[in-house]
């Protein structure tokens, strides 16, 4: 059987579970790929302009038994619906209506007024004409209908400011209010047989930019928005019938209110403490659905933190009863060479805080507080 991987985003945990399934494996990504992979593993690239006929011709050339989107963020995620015009038995991957809901904020933005979903107030904004005329309040977020993430998003706090950006920008595009609270996201992944739905965690405070890379982050945390959440999941497979992963970026306001950002048709960074909070690696589970195994239903029996490290830096060993994993730049993981540093997670069961506890206490670090990390860590506690 030979399985195709459409993007190399941390490929390696695809790679072995479909390695033991006596797969055939090959990775179609980027330019950097190499021998990243070892000399069982080909590789290939992935057209620069996704478009039908390119990528037809690329699975045409590969001819797999079953392709499997893969893709990374930012550089791949315009694929996606790319993949979903050609699926068919040997392509299981998101129909059009959600590839469309995940890769197009302005329409996640008009579905999800028309479903009710919980969403920032907003504007679509079709030429500079309208978004200089919108009446959000400052700050506002704006966000390019095709953006992702890194690119193709501003937070204004001045409407001269808007003015000048308005001019550069490519339309249709979507303003909104900017929300004040906790940010959170929760990773799924759904098949015909049903959803499978990691711990929710927390990516802390929403800071005045709206930008979680540099937060610490904690998993498992309890969830103030739980039946607004259920009802939310729900609602959107009922609609996208989504199959494969995917991911919501929600808030929770002072009130206690969900607000929904965005709905992204991938894993992203909160896999890593998916996988050391419940031992259930999203990506591995991808490899199960597409093979067509019985899915978990993922608990966790660890509190997992995620804190941002500067490139270069290496933490010390962790102490017994704690598990730390350092997610370092590489062809499968680029985002760190975009931002300047790493994320680090450190998981840890109930019976070892206490040293772990210590261990974060005597951590130098530049970018966050061992205050913030601990309390990470404790919340996470008492989540289990």
């Amino acid at each position: 059987m030979r399985v195709v991987l459409l993007g190399e985003y941390r490929a390696e945990r695809l790679i072995a579970p479909l390695r033991a399934a006596g797969a055939e494996v090959v990775v179609l990504g980027g330019p950097d790929l190499g021998p990243w992979f070892g000399d069982d593993v080909r590789v290939g690239r992935l057209p620069a302009e996704p478009t039908d006929d390119a990528v037809a011709a690329l699975l045409r050339h590969w001819s797999p038994d079953l392709a499997v989107p893969n893709v990374r963020s930012p550089g791949q995620e315009q694929h996606l619906p790319v993949y979903s015009r050609l699926r068919g038995p040997g392509l299981p991957v998101h129909p059009p209506v959600f590839a469309d809901l995940a890769t197009d904020k302005v329409a996640f933005h008009r579905t999800a007024v028309e479903r009710g979903w919980p969403v920032p107030r907003g504007v679509v904004c079709e030429t500079p004409a309208d978004l200089l005329a919108t009446p959000l309040r400052l700050p506002t977020v704006v966000k390019e209908a095709r953006s992702e993430s890194y690119a193709g998003r501003h937070f204004v706090t001045d409407r001269d400011d808007l003015a000048v950006l308005s001019a550069d920008l490519r339309y249709p595009l979507l303003a909104q209010e900017a929300v004040t609270g906790e940010e959170y996201a929760v990773e799924l992944l759904t098949t015909p047989d049903g959803t499978t739905t990691w711990p929710v965690a927390s990516l802390g405070a929403l800071d005045p930019d709206c930008a979680p890379g540099g937060r610490v982050r904690a998993s498992p945390v309890d969830f103030p928005a739980e039946d607004a959440l259920a009802a939310l999941v729900a609602d959107v497979v009922a609609f996208g019938r989504p199959h494969g992963p995917w991911q919501l970026d929600l808030a929770v306001t002072g009130d206690g209110a969900l607000v929904v950002f965005e709905l992204n048709a991938r894993f992203g960074g909160v896999s890593n403490m998916s996988w050391l909070a419940t031992g259930a690696d999203p990506h591995a589970v991808h490899v199960d659905a597409v093979l067509g195994r019985p899915l978990p239903t993922p608990g966790a029996h660890r509190a997992a933190v995620e804190l941002p490290v500067p490139n270069g830096v290496v933490l010390p060993p962790p102490p017994p009863g704690a598990e730390l994993h350092a997610f370092v730049a590489g062809p499968t993981n680029p985002t760190p060479d975009l931002t300047g540093f790493y994320r680090a997670v450190v998981a840890v069961d109930p019976d070892h805080a206490d040293e772990t506890r210590t261990w974060v206490a005597g951590l130098a670090l530049d970018l966050t507080t061992p205050t913030a990390v601990l309390a990470g860590l404790d919340r996470g506690l008492r989540a289990l």
